[in-house]
């Protein structure tokens, strides 16, 4: 990942508009003017800049009905729309009420290679 610099956009929680130096997908400068020789820059006057937001319940449906949605699409969409992290639900086919059945679907997201970090809920039964 080559570094990237994020020129005098403004923090959603503050008026002054600073650079961000991205380097290894890690920000490694925040200042009213940071100097570097990065070839991909970013202007980002007139932008605001926000935390990542969570998305604590989404039903990627994986396993069992993948033609609704699956890890490549459901991360993606969520990434574009802002959200950095998801938490799905177990409601799968079948229900993701055991651990061993946890660490499959584990198995099937990571294959996906999703593009936001991610954590899995597991169901509760009677047994």
């Amino acid at each position: 990942m080559s570094p990237l610099l994020l020129k005098q956009i403004t923090p959603y929680n503050s008026s002054q508009a600073l650079d961000y130096l991205i380097e290894n997908g890690i920000i490694s400068a925040i200042a009213p003017r940071v100097t570097s020789s990065v070839k991909q820059v970013i202007d980002g006057k007139e932008l605001t800049l926000i935390p990542g937001v969570m998305d604590m319940h989404v039903h990627f449906r994986v396993p069992g009905a993948e033609h609704k949605e699956d890890w490549t699409t459901g991360s993606a969409a969520a990434l574009a729309g802002g959200v950095t992290t998801v938490l799905d639900m177990p409601n799968n086919a079948p229900a993701i009420t055991t651990r061993a059945r946890l660490e499959e679907k584990i198995i099937q997201i990571e294959k996906a290679e999703p593009t936001v970090d991610y954590g899995c809920y597991i169901g509760a039964t009677t047994d």
